[in-house]
């Protein structure tokens, strides 16, 4: 077992990725080791998670009855 990152270090982390850097690359450039970058990768399944503060919706989600004017296509 190893022990998690801080958000801002994830932030980081998944920033880096985002601009075109390896996984292993983007550990190294927030201070951790290669393997701790590719590790943390894998186990997002290579897609970056949701941080608990990050805020709220942009936009509110559909209500059941907008959800039945797209499902019967009017």
């Amino acid at each position: 077992m190893y022990l998690k990152a801080y958000p801002w270090i994830m932030r980081q982390f998944w920033d880096r990725v985002r601009d075109g850097m390896s996984a292993g690359e983007a550990g190294l450039a927030v201070g951790v080791s290669v393997r701790s970058g590719r590790r943390w990768f894998a186990d997002a399944g290579g897609v970056r998670p949701k941080f608990l503060d990050e805020g709220p919706r942009k936009r509110p989600r559909l209500t059941l009855g907008e959800r039945v004017v797209i499902d019967v296509g009017v």
